[in-house]
């Protein structure tokens, strides 16, 4: 004979009907919830509903059993008057079900106790023990004071019969409350690491009412994502549905919600239990209502998010009514919408340049990708491109938005691609990758208030809420000058550095949360030339360059920038394209910037690559002036080699020259092989091999001299180092830029 469960007393007894409740009622600083439940037993509970192809029997001291000579039956309760008005209800159930049996259960309610809405069934929402289980809650109708429910009972394999022992109802109230219609606040998920995936935006405990839970303090490691669907009546309001969750599931012995996060039919995402995201390794999500469109996406923004911030595969176990295709649609939403690589440009500007963005994806898959230029943060525009593997997209900035000034780009893939961006203005072109990753702390070891110099630093806030960035100017003799700027959400600031300081300098900015930034220097007496350079995100031991040249009519320089409280010594090796080696040893002071010139070491003029190596970490930046003075190319170092290097610029027709320049920095030679990705498609593959300690130089144009736009991907069987630089022929001198790849891994 099975044990029935024993419904706990609690708060205030009443007598309604003939009916013994139990009530009770609990608050939160938002909300207010009540409660009330009543079981049904016994023989005489029985035999007052109608009873079609059943028994009623003293089991247990009263059970409701199949018919043994009938396949199916239905019992169907009086109607019960319930002590207030109520908008959820759960049932907690003691059975016995033989193989090939079952049961379900259904409801209907009234405001009357004589005009019924339509009947309603409960879905298992947790297995207690074996013939015990949790039904619902699910949400009725507004202005319901009534119930009547139906228990179905079949057997496919008679003489085997199902049977009911006990049946509890929990009635809840949680009108009273925070509803959907109300200012729910909003703020990113608060658990996890950073990731390329922003985190979701979620609706706080207290917006949507929450009552006091316990929350979940065991550490648990992520493992597995979980997906409960519960079903929501139409009219219900989630929030209030969501306290009736919380309500039934505390009612029942637990701690709080067993879901970390909540998503309604509209994509709304709300916070579930407090404290450690996993129990028992396990993150559960709930779907309240269907899944529409919108629930996909806030379902698939969240696992994306989850699965990046925990290197957690995307799969699913779904319990409830989805089936295995909505569950894999959820999957691909997920896929599509994690973020595998995010770039910003933070220096972008239509109102005084010629802008245009290229975005390559190399991977096998299919790219989708969301660029977002932000003028303002209140009127951001998306453009969304599907980019087809081994493709890229040319993207015209100022066809979007003409003659603006301050318009920093985000750009947002599922794919790792490469972006690069080129800015034409007057005599020069300015070029640079995009950032892919935001950053506290940010340096430049070049910049120049002097000689008709300015250097401009552009400062992107991804963040909701203002940043404060403290800037720690380094110069050659040591003075150090600090600023402070304050910058707004989702906003680029620019700060003018050479108005209050006519130095060669190096910079450090430290910021209260992680930003984005770039620094652009203007030469000449017109500023009608230029360089555009992403900060590193630390200093580093070695740096690498690809690029330098002494011939003329370039002055290459190095600034090497030491921002530790220490001095560094630092061995310079100059590696020309026969394998030869010049080296030069520098102490550069605690907090100082020293600059060197290309020309007092190597002995003759030609091209050379370059590899630093410093006992302290440094940061290091390349720059050749050439056109007098009045145009010039910079490169920050590369902070170690790769095997594969990509770039989606590249232009051989005129008016460019176009140089691909690799270093070797091994011991042996090094097997280069370098693809060029045209327009219609093709490729045009071309194999090198460069000495040890040696590097090339590749005028593309030999290649093909007639390449518009193209991409260019640079392989290796040892680490090397790859950059790229266009110059441009025109009649006031000549301009260009220069840019080092971006790395594969």
């Amino acid at each position: 004979m099975r044990r029935k469960f024993f419904m706990a007393a609690v708060g205030l007894s009443l007598v309604l009907s003939g009916v013994a409740w139990q009530a009770n009622a609990q608050t939160s600083p938002a909300s207010k919830v009540q409660t009330a439940t009543f079981a049904q037993t016994s023989v005489a509970d029985w035999q007052a509903g109608t009873l079609e192809g059943l028994l009623v029997t003293n089991n247990s001291d009263g059970e409701l059993r199949l018919d043994q000579t009938a396949t199916q039956g239905t019992f169907t309760s009086v109607a019960h008057e319930v002590p207030f008005v109520w908008n959820a209800v759960s049932a907690h159930w003691n059975f016995d079900l033989p193989v090939g049996t079952s049961l379900s259960l259904k409801l209907r309610t009234s405001a009357n106790g004589t005009e019924w809405r339509e009947w309603q069934t409960l879905n298992v929402a947790q297995i207690l023990a074996e013939g015990e289980q949790l039904l619902g809650p699910i949400g009725v109708e507004a202005g319901s004071r009534w119930l009547q429910y139906q228990v179905d009972f079949a057997s496919s394999n008679q003489p085997a019969a199902p049977s009911l022992q006990a049946i509890a109802w929990r009635f809840i109230d949680t009108s009273n409350g925070p509803s959907l219609t109300d200012q729910l606040n909003r703020a990113p998920a608060a658990f996890g690491g950073t990731t390329f995936t922003r985190p979701p935006q979620v609706i706080s405990r207290t917006s949507w009412g929450a009552l006091p839970g316990i929350p979940n303090l065991l550490p648990s490691r992520p493992r597995r994502i979980e997906l409960v669907s519960l079903p929501l009546n139409n009219q219900a309001d989630p929030p209030t549905m969501l306290r009736a969750l919380q309500a039934a599931a505390q009612a029942e012995g637990a701690a709080d919600l067993p879901y970390q996060f909540v998503v309604d039919q509209a994509g709304n995402v709300y916070a579930g239990r407090n404290g450690f995201p996993a129990s028992n390794g396990t993150i559960r999500l709930a779907l309240l209502g269907e899944l529409t469109d919108a629930a996909r996406t806030g379902l698939g923004q969240i696992i994306a998010w989850i699965s990046e911030a925990y290197r957690l595969p995307q799969t699913l176990t779904v319990l409830g009514g989805l089936d295995v295709e909505q569950a894999e649609s959820i999957r691909r939403t997920a896929d599509q919408l994690t973020v595998r690589k995010r770039l910003t440009f933070v220096e972008s500007n239509t109102r005084d340049y010629n802008e245009r963005i290229m975005l390559f994806n190399p991977s096998n898959q299919i790219a989708r990708t969301i660029v977002t230029f932000l003028p303002g943060q209140t009127n951001a525009v998306r453009r969304e491109y599907e980019i087809q593997p081994g493709q890229r997209v040319n993207i015209i900035a100022n066809e979007i938005f003409s003659d603006t000034f301050n318009l920093p780009i985000e750009v947002s893939s599922n794919q790792a691609i490469v972006g690069d961006r080129t800015m034409l203005f007057a005599n020069d072109a300015l070029g640079e990758s995009g950032i892919s990753r935001w950053s506290r702390t940010w340096y430049f070891a070049e910049g120049d208030g002097t000689n008709d110099r300015t250097s401009l630093l552009s400062l992107y806030n991804p963040q909701p809420s203002e940043v404060v960035a403290n800037l720690l100017i380094m110069p050659t003799d040591g003075i150090t000058t600090t600023r402070q700027v304050l910058l707004p959400p989702f906003t680029r600031t620019q700060v003018d550095l050479s108005n209050n300081y006519p130095k060669a300098f190096g910079l450090r900015v430290a910021a209260t949360a992680p930003i984005a930034a770039e620094r652009t220097v203007l030469v000449g007496p017109t500023k009608g030339g230029g360089f555009l350079t992403k900060g590193a995100i630390a200093p580093s031991n070695t740096w690498y360059f690809a690029e330098g040249a002494t011939l003329d009519p370039f002055v290459t320089t190095l600034a090497l920038l030491n921002p530790n409280p220490v001095s560094a010594a630092i061995t310079t090796t100059f590696m020309t394209e026969e394998g030869s080696t010049f080296t030069r040893r520098y102490q550069v002071p605690a907090l100082a910037r020293l600059d060197v010139d290309m020309r007092e070491i190597v002995p003759s003029p030609q091209g050379v690559g370059t590899m630093l190596t410093s006992s302290q970490p440094i940061v290091a930046e390349r720059t050749s002036y050439f056109n007098s003075g009045n145009s010039a190319t910079n490169s920050m170092g590369a902070a170690e080699p790769d095997y594969v290097w990509h770039f989606a610029e590249g232009r051989t027709a005129d008016p460019a020259t176009e140089f691909l320049l690799v270093l070797n920095p091994n011991q042996r030679p090094a097997q280069v092989t370098v693809t060029l990705g045209k327009e219609d498609g093709t490729t045009q593959v071309v194999e090198y091999t460069i000495p040890r300690t040696g590097r090339i130089s590749v005028l593309l144009d030999t290649i093909d001299p007639n390449l518009q736009s193209h991409t260019i991907t640079v392989a290796s069987n040892l680490p090397v180092v790859a950059e790229r630089t266009i110059l441009i022929d025109n009649t006031s001198g000549g301009g260009g830029h220069s840019a080092l790849g971006t790395p594969e891994r």
